[in-house]
């Protein structure tokens, strides 16, 4: 691709690799439930994935991969940011107030005390290179201001949420203080990778009876205080709408989350005089999930996951249905 390389101007094609799908690392480690966990902080890179002992929890993983200042990975990130970018230290600032929460333009330029325009660029080339991602409402048009960024790689996510914050005292050898840290948040770090997790899912389903209705748009859903993890629509009048929980969740519990769903769901703008509505939950585990099931509601966890990895283990769409 260079003027000067000998072979330009003589490439037939040109693939840009992106990371393993879950389901994939899914099927490399054998463990589901294990496969979120080490998804969610080690990403979809294979050099990355083979480092990891399934055996073991996700904690040993990252105190023996991640939290040593000789380990692969530790290191990797900051390298390949260094060799990609120009000015990398504007970048880090950037990818860490991501990390940290401020995922508007405006919060991201208020954490970073940078120049508007000068974020919208860095913004721009962290897109380019798959490092971010910016989302709108499922219901907005393509032109929408309201987009949130979030960190898309999740080796990515995991290291400028826990550990760049630590460096200093990684270096001093002092991973049990880190490690401390990680574990006082990463249920909620595991949250937010989940719903993506069960957005693979879910499209994976869409030509399948598993779902209620082939859709034609995923995404999430906000405004102001209000959030809706995952909203399907078709082109006519079907809507999905679903909460994902990185929990064991009891009967109760699901039915005070539908009933939360119903109420948020009235305040999504689209097609309000006629559609057809649809709730459902997806969870680690949760109890009472066949009386849910009757209910009409659409529920899934992590054996529904272990159904779909073991058929896409054999090269075949997996054909699920929640609760079988």
């Amino acid at each position: 691709m260079s003027y000067r390389a000998p072979l330009y101007g003589r490439r037939t094609g040109q693939i840009k690799l992106g990371p393993l799908p879950f389901k994939d690392v899914a099927r490399y480690l054998g463990n589901v439930k294990r496969a979120v966990e080490i998804y969610s902080v080690f990403g979809g890179t294979p050099a990355y994935i083979t480092q990891t002992d399934p055996a073991h929890d996700i904690y040993w993983n990252i105190d023996n991969n991640i939290l040593r200042f000789d380990s692969l990975i530790y290191r990797d990130i900051k390298f390949i940011l260094l060799e990609e970018l120009e000015e990398p230290r504007y970048y880090f600032s950037v990818l860490e107030s991501i990390a940290s929460g401020s995922t508007t333009l405006g919060k991201i330029t208020n954490y970073t005390g940078l120049d508007r325009s000068l974020v919208g660029k860095y913004l721009s080339v962290l897109i380019d290179l798959g490092i971010i991602k910016r989302e709108i409402p499922v219901t907005a048009s393509l032109n929408s201001k309201k987009g949130l960024y979030s960190i898309k790689d999740n080796a990515f996510a995991f290291w400028f949420r826990f550990i760049f914050p630590s460096e200093d005292l990684i270096d001093l050898g002092h991973e049990e203080v880190v490690l401390r840290r990680i574990k006082s948040g990463l249920g909620t770090y595991l949250g937010r990778t989940f719903e993506d997790i069960a957005k693979e899912f879910l499209w994976d389903l869409n030509l399948l009876e598993g779902v209620p209705f082939p859709f034609s748009k995923l995404g999430s859903w906000w405004y102001k205080e209000r959030e809706i993890d995952i909203v399907t629509m078709d082109d006519e009048s079907s809507i999905l709408f679903c909460e994902v929980k990185w929990k064991d969740m009891s009967e109760a519990d699901a039915l005070d989350l539908i009933r939360q769903l119903k109420e948020k769901s009235g305040h999504v703008r689209w097609r309000d005089e006629d559609r057809n509505e649809h709730y459902g939950i997806i969870a680690r585990t949760v109890s009472g999930k066949k009386k849910l099931l009757d209910d009409g509601y659409f529920v899934f966890d992590l054996k529904d996951y272990e159904k779909w990895i073991q058929t896409s283990r054999k090269n075949k769409i997996p054909r699920i249905s929640p609760g079988i």
